[in-house]
C-alpha cells in the first residue's frame, strides 16, 4: 500500500484506564506547552480566562498570557510572582502576590492594593487564590481574606494561620471559601458545610463537589443564602460520599484542583499523581499519570476553558488535554503497537488489523494482541468466524477463541470482501490477482485467481454480477460473470487505483485523489457527483458513513456533507484532531462511529451531537499593531514615512486547524487567501484613512465575525493644505512687491510692467514646475535601471542594508537569490544587442510580475544579472521561489537561468556575507551544466553547495 512521511505534531495521546460508560472510547489528546514554548519560568501556579478567550497563567516570572497564537509575559512590580489569577467582567484581572495583591486593569496598567490596608495589616503573607465578587475580588491570604470592592480594600476577615482558608470558590450564587477549617460561605463566614481539610471544590449544579484530604469526595446540597446553617433536620444542607473509587484513589494525595466538564464529568488533579476523570455517577473513566504520557511534574491547578478543553499549570509546562473532543486515540500506550490496516466488530468486540499482528479491544477499551499472527492486513467478520487477510495467507478466527491457518501463502491479502449473491463466497484482493473462496461444510476452499486480472489487486467490491477491483499498476477492472467459464474483464486508466460504493454506485480514487466512475459510454470519467470535491491531494480512500456523509483520507481527514438531492458539499471539513500522517483505512461501524486505521495507530471519531455541529468560529483578535518600532492604537494617525506596520492576530481559540483571512480597505479589493500565518506585514502605503479587516475560521470552515482596526497615513508636510496656502501666500507676495517696485520706479510704463510681471510670474510656475518634474524624473532614475525598469544595484544595496537591519533585530530569515541569464553573449553575438536588450526587458518584466509580496525586492544587479531579496523567507522558501522563477524564465523562450540562492539569520555577518553565498551557489550553478538552482549552505566546516534536490 502507499507510504508516507511522517509529520511532527505537539500532541500526543494519553493512556488511561476507562469505565464502561467509556466503552472503546480511546486516549484523548494532549499538547503539551514546555518553557521553551511559552517562555515564561519554571513554575505555573494558577490559569484563569476572561470573556475575550485570553487565557491568564500564574507564573514564577509574572502573569503569563495565551491567546492561541502568542505567548507573553507581563512583567509585576519588583519582578513579583502571579500566585493567583482571577479575571471579571470588567475586563480586569486580578492577582494573589507574594506578600501583595491587586490586579491589572484593562489598558495593561498594574495596580497594588496593599497600600490601602492599614500599615499593621500589610503583612500578608502569599495571595495564592483569588475570586471575582460582583465589583471586585477577593484574595485569600495566608492568615486572612482581603476584599476590593472595586474602589477600597478592607481586611474581611482574619484567622489562626493553622486555620486560615487555602482557596475560594465564586459563581452566582456566592462566594465560598475552604482550606483547613472545612467550607464555608462568604460575606459573612458562615458554619462550615463539610468538616475536614477541604482541598478542591466544584460547583455541580446547586451542589458542591468537596475533596477533604485523605477521607475521600463528598456531594454537599447547601442551603440558599438566607436559610438557616445548622446541621439540624429542616436545614436543606446534606452530605453524600460522592465517587468511593475516586476517594480510595486520592487518598494519600493532595488534590491541588479540579473543574466539571460541560458534558458532566469532572477532572480531578492531584498535586504529584495525575489527575483523574469521573463521570457524573461517580465512576472512574480515566487516570492520566506521568506513565500515562502527562509530564513528569507537579499539578497546580486543573481549569477548563469555554471551549471544553482542560488545561493543566504545573511546575514547568503548561498542558492542555482535549477532552471535549469527538477523537480519541488507540496506539502502543494501550499496547495496540505498530501502525494499523483495518479494524470491524466481531462478537462484541473490536478486532484491529496491524503491522504487529492482530488486537482485540474490549468494551473497556482493554487491548490484547492475539497470539499467533505475525502480521495483518484485512479483517472481515462471516457469521461466526472472523477472517484475517496476512502477508502469508489467511487465518480464521472462531467464536471459541481457536486460530486456524487455513489457506497459507505468501503474498499480502489487500481486501477482502463478502459475496451478495452468493453469502458462501469470499473474494480476495492479492498480490497474485482477484481469488475467491467458498465455505463448505464449516470448511474453507480455495477457488484460485480468475484468469485475465492483473495482479496486485488492492481493493475489491460486488456490484450485482460484476466484481470491481482497484489496482497497485493496472488501474480499475471490471469482471462480469467472474465464475463463469469466460468473464468478461475490462480496465480502466492505469496506476493505484482504489474501488468503493458510495451511493449504490462504484466509483474508483486514484493515488491523486481524483474520483471516476464509468459513463454510459462504458469509459472512465470525472464522476459527476463526487468529482468535483476540493481537497489537497493526494488522497485514495473514500467511505460513506450512517449518516450519508463522504470521507476522504486526505492528511488530516476531511467530511464532505450530503447534501439534499444527493449531491454533496464542495469543501470538506477537516477533522484536524486526527493527527496521523498516513490513513489507511476508513471504517463507519453500525453505532455511527468513525475509524481511522493509521500509522499512528488506530482513531475513533464519535459524532455525538456536540461534534456534528458546527462550532462558531470566536471574533479574532488583533493583539498589536507596531509602526516601525513603536506600538500604536487604533485610529492613530502615522507619519508618512511609518515603515513597516506590522499587524499580529491571534483567535482566541486553541482548538487545531484555525486559519486567518484579511483586507486593507481601500487597497484591498477581495480577501486575502486563508492562512494559519498569525501576523502580516505593510509598507509604502500612500496617504489615506484605512481600515484593517480580520476574520477567523476554525475546523467548520464558517468565517467568524470581522475585527476592524483603522488607521490614517499622513502626507507630507509638503503635500498638506496649509502648505499650500503657504506656497500661494509666498507666490502672492513676491509678485505684490514686484508689482510696487516696478511701479514707482516705471510709473509711465505701468501697462507695460505690468504684462512683464504676469509674464515672469507664468515663466517661475513653469519653472518651478519644470524644475519639480526633474528633481522626480532623477530620483527615480538613480534608483531605476533604465532598459528594464526595475531597481538598479544602487537601489537594491539600499534596501539589502535596511532589509538586513530589520531581520537582525527580529532574528529572521533573510533569503538572496542572484539569477544569471545563461549564454547571453552568445545571444547578442547571433542575434545583436537589441536582441539581447529586449531579452533583459522581457525577464525584468516577468521577474518584477512574479515577485510582489511586501518587502520583496528584484533588480538588475548588472549585465545579464538579477537579485531578488526575500526577507522572512528560509532557504527552503527561497528555493521554491528560485526554482519558479528558472522555470517561469525557460518558458519565455530563447533563454534559460542559472540560480544561487543563500538564506540566514543575521547574528554577526554582514550583508556582503549573504551576497557572496548566493554568488557562491550561482557559480556552482553555472558549473553544474547551468538552468538550474543552487543553494549555499553554511556549516561549522565552510560553505558547501546543494542542488534543488537536495
Amino acid at each position: 500500500m502507499r507510504a508516507r512521511l511522517p509529520v511532527l505534531v505537539l500532541c500526543i495521546a494519553l493512556a488511561c484506564s476507562v469505565s464502561t460508560d467509556a466503552a472503546e472510547r480511546g486516549f484523548p489528546l494532549i499538547t503539551v506547552y514546555p518553557p521553551e514554548v511559552h517562555k515564561g519560568g519554571p513554575q505555573n501556579f494558577d490559569v484563569a480566562q476572561d470573556a475575550r478567550g485570553v487565557l491568564y497563567f500564574g507564573n514564577l516570572h509574572g502573569l503569563m498570557t495565551y491567546d492561541g497564537a502568542w505567548w507573553r509575559m507581563l512583567k509585576l512590580p519588583d519582578d513579583q510572582v502571579a500566585l493567583g489569577v482571577a479575571t471579571d467582567r470588567h475586563g480586569r484581572i486580578g492577582i494573589g502576590m507574594v506578600n501583595d495583591f491587586g490586579y491589572v486593569a484593562a489598558d495593561g496598567s498594574v495596580h497594588s492594593l496593599l497600600a490601602q490596608l492599614p500599615a499593621d495589616k500589610r503583612e500578608v503573607g502569599d495571595v495564592r487564590s483569588v475570586c471575582t465578587t460582583n465589583d471586585g475580588f477577593l484574595f485569600v491570604a495566608e492568615r486572612s481574606l482581603l476584599l476590593w470592592d472595586g474602589r477600597a480594600t478592607r481586611v474581611a476577615a482574619e484567622f489562626d494561620a493553622n486555620k486560615a482558608p487555602r482557596g475560594c470558590l465564586s459563581d452566582a450564587n456566592g462566594i465560598y471559601v475552604f482550606g483547613a477549617n472545612g467550607l464555608q460561605r462568604f460575606a459573612p463566614l458562615a458554619p462550615t458545610l463539610i468538616d475536614g481539610r477541604v482541598d478542591v471544590v466544584v460547583r455541580n449544579g446547586n451542589a458542591f463537589i468537596a475533596a477533604v484530604r485523605d477521607v475521600g469526595f463528598f456531594v454537599i446540597n447547601a442551603p440558599a443564602p438566607g436559610a438557616g446553617a445548622g446541621t439540624g433536620a429542616g436545614t436543606g444542607k446534606s452530605v453524600q460520599p460522592f465517587s468511593p473509587a475516586a476517594s480510595e484513589w486520592m487518598k494519600k494525595k493532595i488534590v491541588t484542583g479540579g473543574c466539571r466538564l460541560a458534558d458532566g464529568r469532572f477532572v480531578f488533579a492531584t498535586r504529584q499523581n495525575g489527575i483523574a476523570i469521573v463521570d457524573a455517577n461517580g465512576d472512574i473513566e480515566q487516570f492520566i499519570t506521568d506513565a500515562a504520557g502527562l509530564p513528569d511534574a507537579v499539578i497546580s491547578r486543573a481549569f477548563v476553558d469555554q471551549e471544553g478543553a482542560v488545561w493543566l499549570s504545573m511546575e514547568g509546562p503548561v498542558v492542555r488535554i482535549d477532552v471535549a473532543s469527538p477523537v480519541s486515540i488507540f496506539d502502543a500506550r494501550r499496547g495496540l503497537k505498530g501502525g494499523t490496516s483495518d479494524v470491524a466488530r466481531f462478537h462484541g468486540m473490536l478486532y484491529v488489523a496491524s503491522t504487529h499482528g492482530l488486537h482485540s479491544i474490549d468494551a473497556h477499551g482493554n487491548v490484547q494482541r492475539i497470539e499467533g499472527i505475525r502480521d495483518a492486513w484485512r479483517v472481515l467478520p462471516v457469521d461466526d468466524e472472523l477472517l484475517v487477510g496476512t502477508s502469508r495467507g489467511i487465518y480464521r478466527l472462531t467464536d471459541s477463541g481457536t486460530l486456524d491457518h487455513f489457506y497459507d501463502r505468501e503474498g499480502e491479502i489487500y481486501d477482502l470482501q463478502r459475496s451478495q449473491v452468493d453469502s458462501t463466497r469470499v473474494w480476495i484482493a492479492q498480490r497474485h490477482g482477484l481469488g475467491s473462496m467458498r465455505r463448505e461444510h464449516g470448511k474453507w476452499i480455495y477457488e484460485d485467481v480468475v484468469p485475465g486480472v492483473p495482479e496486485y489487486v488492492s481493493s475489491v467490491i460486488e456490484h450485482g454480477n460484476e466484481v470491481w477491483c482497484g489496482t497497485v499498476f493496472n488501474g480499475f477492472v471490471r469482471v462480469r460473470d467472474p465464475k463463469s467459464p469466460k468473464p468478461q474483464i475490462k480496465e480502466f486508466g492505469a496506476g493505484e487505483t482504489n474501488v468503493y460504493e458510495v451511493g449504490g454506485r462504484v466509483v474508483a480514487v486514484r493515488a491523486t485523489g481524483e474520483i471516476f466512475s464509468v459513463d454510459k459510454a462504458d469509459r472512465a470519467v470525472r464522476d459527476p457527483l463526487l468529482g468535483h470535491i476540493q481537497a489537497p491531494p493526494p488522497f485514495f480512500v473514500v467511505l460513506e458513513d450512517q449518516r450519508g456523509d463522504l470521507w476522504i483520507n486526505s492528511i488530516p481527514p476531511r467530511v464532505f456533507q450530503r447534501l439534499p438531492g444527493g449531491t454533496y458539499a464542495r469543501e470538506g471539513r477537516p477533522l484536524v484532531a486526527v493527527t496521523a500522517s498516513d490513513i489507511q483505512t476508513l471504517r463507519a461501524l453500525d453505532d455511527g462511529t468513525v475509524w481511522f486505521a493509521a500509522d499512528k495507530g488506530l482513531f475513533r471519531y464519535e459524532p455525538s451531537p456536540a461534534a456534528t455541529t458546527s462550532i462558531p468560529q470566536t471574533k479574532p483578535l488583533i493583539e498589536r499593531v507596531i509602526a516601525g518600532e513603536n506600538a500604536i492604537a487604533s485610529g492613530a494617525r502615522l507619519h508618512h514615512k511609518f515603515g513597516r506596520l506590522h499587524f499580529e492576530f491571534a483567535p482566541a481559540s486553541y482548538r487545531p486547524g484555525v486559519e486567518y483571512q484579511y483586507r486593507l480597505d481601500p487597497i484591498d479589493e477581495a480577501w486575502s487567501r486563508w492562512t494559519d500565518q498569525p501576523f502580516i506585514d505593510y509598507t509604502t502605503l500612500e496617504a489615506n484613512d484605512y481600515t484593517f479587516r480580520l476574520r477567523a475560521r476554525g475546523p467548520s470552515l464558517a468565517p467568524s465575525a470581522e475585527r476592524r482596526w483603522t488607521f490614517t497615513v499622513l502626507p507630507p508636510w509638503y503635500r498638506t493644505t496649509w502648505a499650500y496656502v503657504l506656497w500661494a501666500a509666498l507666490a502672492i507676495a513676491l509678485i505684490a512687491a514686484i508689482t510696487r517696485l516696478r511701479t514707482r520706479a516705471l510709473r509711465r510704463h505701468a501697462e507695460q510692467l505690468r504684462t512683464r510681471v504676469a509674464e515672469k510670474t507664468a515663466e517661475l510656475q513653469s519653472t518651478v514646475q519644470l524644475l519639480e518634474q526633474a528633481n522626480s524624473r532623477l530620483e527615480v532614475l538613480s534608483l531605476e535601471d533604465d532598459l528594464t525598469g526595475i531597481a538598479n544595484r544602487r537601489y537594491f544595496e539600499r534596501a539589502l542594508n535596511d532589509e538586513w537591519n530589520r531581520a537582525r533585530r527580529r532574528e529572521q530569515p533573510l533569503a538572496l537569490v542572484l539569477l544569471d541569464l545563461d549564454h547571453f553573449k552568445a545571444l547578442n553575438d547571433r542575434r545583436g544587442h537589441p536582441a539581447g536588450d529586449d531579452c533583459l526587458r522581457r525577464v525584468g518584466a516577468f521577474l518584477a510580475d512574479a515577485v510582489k509580496r511586501s518587502g520583496e525586492v528584484v533588480a538588475r544587479y548588472g549585465g545579464e544579472e538579477f537579485a531578488i531579496l526575500l526577507p522572512g523567507v528560509d532557504a527552503n522558501g527561497a528555493l521554491r521561489i528560485a526554482e519558479m522563477l528558472r522555470e517561469g524564465i525557460e518558458r519565455l523562450g530563447n533563454v534559460t537561468a542559472s540560480c544561487g540562492v543563500a538564506a540566514l539569520i543575521p547574528v554577526n555577518e554582514t550583508p556582503d556575507q549573504l551576497v557572496a553565498s548566493a554568488d557562491r551557489a550561482l557559480y556552482a550553478a553555472k558549473h553544474s551544466g547551468r538552468n538550474c538552482v543552487r543553494v549555499a549552505d553554511e556549516s561549522s566546516t565552510g560553505t558547501w553547495l546543494r542542488d534543488a534536490s537536495a
